[in-house]
């Protein structure tokens, strides 16, 4: 296993860590090494192969009018959750969260993957995205209780090259499953390969003990309930023809904005600069180019005619460009000014977006 990661791009010179006794792989801390590489991979292969997926189901359960919420349900769903999870970690510890994360996105992918109608495929996303954002947020919290400062980074390392080979292979292998043989496959396999590595690090996650409860939990599950709502208005608002949802759409937008101040560092929403900006500007790009991937494999399956498998294809192309460039930019000096490279990557991204209707249509 640890020849395997070492081959990763990303992973170069984290695994030199390994050899020593504390180390990312050291005897009391490679079962935790091991078990949210596992985790986060199987979440990201989710994540991915549904992009792929999701137009075939929209034609089998007769669901292209409202293709959108089968994934606004996942993201609506796993924002809450992560606020919930955030503050329950942080009293309790990690474990119960990451158990009722797995659990969650288990029964969200049975329930998706047996869905006779388009609503119960949209719940069982919404338990998907239940556990998707307690999983991520456990993790995080695991990874700074179980590793001394001096680790802390090359975890995080790993946990962002566990993305890297799902985003290659999983869009692939749910085109082929769609392809096939159905693709409600590619949500009956998730369970089968999730669970097992919780039930590794669960014996050793009792040490993790929480700290004091936050005096904030009440404000801010408020604060994450209410952003909710604004974006299931928005969505619903949007999706509607006449003034009424525009007249929705818009009370959705200020609810958002009124409840967002309470989750996001001060000055985010009006672009202070320093972190505030940074975040904003992350979320606005990485929202912009994933809304546009969603649509993508539907454009091409419903336009052009192409199988799941190659349409698949262009998102595992997307992800390929999309590591080069995170990894560029990471080798780039700790003095250089990143301000132009995000400009320089927005313009990128909204030109391919502004070009894509272009390509496919054409």
């Amino acid at each position: 296993m640890a020849a395997s990661l070492a081959k990763i791009p990303e992973l170069s010179g984290i695994m030199t860590e390994t050899a020593l006794p504390d180390g990312l792989l050291s005897r009391a801390r490679i079962t935790f090494t091991l078990g949210i590489v596992s985790v986060m991979t199987l979440v990201a292969f989710e994540a991915f192969a549904t992009a792929t997926a999701m137009p075939a189901m929209a034609l089998e359960l007769n669901a292209l009018g409202g293709y959108t919420w089968a994934f606004n349900a996942y993201i609506v769903a796993s924002i809450l959750a992560m606020v919930i999870a955030g503050l329950r970690c942080d009293e309790r510890g990690p474990r119960g969260s990451l158990i009722i994360g797995v659990g969650a996105i288990a029964i969200g992918s049975l329930v998706a993957g047996f869905a006779a109608n388009f609503l119960i495929l949209v719940c069982g996303r919404a338990l998907q995205g239940v556990g998707g954002g307690a999983i991520i947020v456990a993790i995080y919290v695991l990874i700074a209780r179980a590793y001394p400062a001096s680790l802390r980074p090359k975890a995080f390392s790993l946990l962002a090259a566990a993305w890297v080979v799902p985003s290659l292979v999983g869009p692939l292998v749910a085109g082929w499953l769609t392809d096939t043989v159905t693709w409600r496959a590619v949500f009956w396999v998730v369970p089968f390969f999730v669970i097992p590595p919780l039930l590794v690090m669960f014996p050793k996650m009792g040490a993790l003990q929480g700290g004091e409860p936050s005096a904030q939990f009440t404000r801010r599950v408020g604060a994450g309930v209410i952003v909710t709502a604004g974006l299931i208005a928005i969505q619903d608002g949007l999706s509607r023809v006449h003034a009424v949802g525009l007249i929705e759409a818009l009370v959705g937008v200020i609810v958002l904005v009124m409840a967002a101040k309470y989750l996001v560092p001060a000055g985010a929403l009006r672009l202070a600069r320093g972190l505030p900006t940074t975040i904003m500007m992350r979320g606005i790009i990485a929202a912009a180019f994933f809304s546009a991937e969603v649509f993508l494999p539907l454009a091409l399956v419903e336009t052009r005619g192409v199988s799941y498998t190659i349409a698949g294809l262009t998102i595992a192309v997307s992800a390929v460009f999309w590591s080069a460039g995170s990894f560029t930019q990471s080798r780039l000096s700790g003095d250089s000014d990143r301000a132009p490279i995000v400009r320089l990557g927005a313009l990128i991204v909204a030109g391919c977006l502004f070009s894509l209707p272009l390509v496919v249509l054409t």
